[in-house]
């Protein structure tokens, strides 16, 4: 799977574990991610998805949202945060939830660049 691709899965799942009451509330902090690292929003509006590599903007709006949502703090991957969120399973098989989640105990989110990690931890989770 393509690094785009796999980053757009991430998103989506970003989107997805917050897809009920609070939507408005976590988008608008994606949104603010974005605004803050220059990723334009036009895209994202009308339901593209960009081409190629993700741009370093994206790969910092992504790390930004993650450490607002609690997810990702003083670079480590919080997993029990991670994992507390039903809805996670809802959209994860279990078996692909496990081996990502394992992987990501490991990782360390120093600068966007490391979002890379995180991407390859997260390739198989389809939903």
């Amino acid at each position: 799977m393509s690094s785009l691709k796999v980053l757009s899965v991430f998103v989506a799942l970003i989107v997805a574990l917050h897809a009920d009451d609070d939507h408005e509330k976590h988008f608008a902090m994606f949104k603010e991610c974005a605004e803050e690292n220059g990723l334009k929003m036009d895209g994202f509006k009308r339901g593209e998805r960009p081409v190629g590599p993700p741009s370093n903007e994206m790969m910092c709006t992504v790390k930004c949202t993650m450490e607002k949502e609690g997810i990702l703090s003083g670079g480590k991957i919080l997993i029990e945060e991670f994992k507390k969120d039903p809805k996670l399973t809802k959209h994860v098989p279990a078996d692909k939830m496990d081996a990502a989640l394992e992987c990501l105990k490991g990782v360390e989110v120093s600068d966007c660049s490391d979002m890379k990690k995180v991407m390859d931890c997260t390739h198989d989770m389809k939903f």
